[in-house]
């Protein structure tokens, strides 16, 4: 055998190591944990959002929401490991409070904004519950 197939093999012994290693999935029960930490995740960073206080500005609301949106996308990607929870009502709900507090005028008061986002915390949260029951994170 000579150098240069010695080295195909080394080469190809070498991509089926970090195949294997990086193509794993998780366990059942480490995807369930993994699910259940980011959920809790979602809900804390939704009630930093909704208990702003008259101090915050418009620019503090979109930054919890961003730290929403940072949560939420954690949230989607440890479900895709988990075939048997819905995500579509969640994800609904949260694209809806994502179009509402990047409709938000600079201009107005972080009161106002709590009123006018309400139906949709309320929305994420709500479908958020759902999401958290049928994964089995209750406990």
């Amino acid at each position: 055998m000579d150098s240069y197939m010695k080295w195909i093999l080394v080469l190809g012994a070498a991509v089926l190591l970090l195949c294997v290693a990086g193509c794993t999935q998780p366990s059942p029960q480490e995807a369930e944990a993994q699910l259940c930490a980011d959920l809790t995740n979602l809900q804390t960073s939704l009630q930093e959002l909704e208990s702003l206080n008259e101090t915050a500005t418009i620019g503090d609301v979109k930054a919890a929401e961003a730290n929403v949106t940072s949560a939420w996308n954690d949230v989607r990607s440890s479900a895709q490991t988990r075939r048997d929870v819905n995500t579509d009502q969640l994800e609904a709900a949260y694209t809806d409070l994502d179009n509402a507090v990047q409709g938000l005028p600079n201009d107005i008061t972080v009161s106002e904004a709590r009123t006018q986002l309400q139906p949709q915390i309320d929305a994420v949260k709500q479908a958020w519950q759902q999401v958290f029951t049928s994964a089995n994170c209750g406990g």
